[in-house]
């Protein structure tokens, strides 16, 4: 038997819109044939000489002059300053709201996107 499809073929779902769905997230990815795991996360390590002093001073100077009251204040006083020390580190360039449509059901803006040999993705 099958089950009865959660999206729409004639709406437009754009990113915010899924969290807006009464359905659980892996319903959700059924509608794209993707499944939902939950594990650890191995990341690789570097040798890079890593800014930590001066990230550390650049965030808590702007937690004292940015009031961090909506979610654009916190995204660039808080995680932009270290998504940017990143892309220093892999020579990389950064796009701050990204559009992006693979279809009318699976488009939006992405906040950061990170373009590298591996296209790291940050939403």
């Amino acid at each position: 038997m099958s089950r009865p499809h959660i999206l729409k073929p004639d709406e437009s779902y754009g990113f915010s819109r899924y969290f807006e769905l009464p359905f659980a997230i892996e319903d959700i990815l059924l509608e794209f044939d993707y499944t939902f795991e939950k594990q650890s996360l191995a990341l690789s390590q570097t040798q890079e000489n890593l800014n930590l002093e001066g990230l550390q001073q650049i965030i808590r100077r702007n937690l004292n002059l940015v009031n961090l009251t909506n979610e654009t204040a916190r995204r660039e006083a808080l995680i932009s300053p270290i998504l940017l020390e990143a892309c220093e580190l892999t020579n990389s360039q950064m796009a701050i709201e990204y559009t992006i449509s693979v279809s009318e059901q699976l488009k939006g803006n992405l906040d950061y996107y990170i373009s590298a040999p591996n296209n790291l993705l940050i939403i």
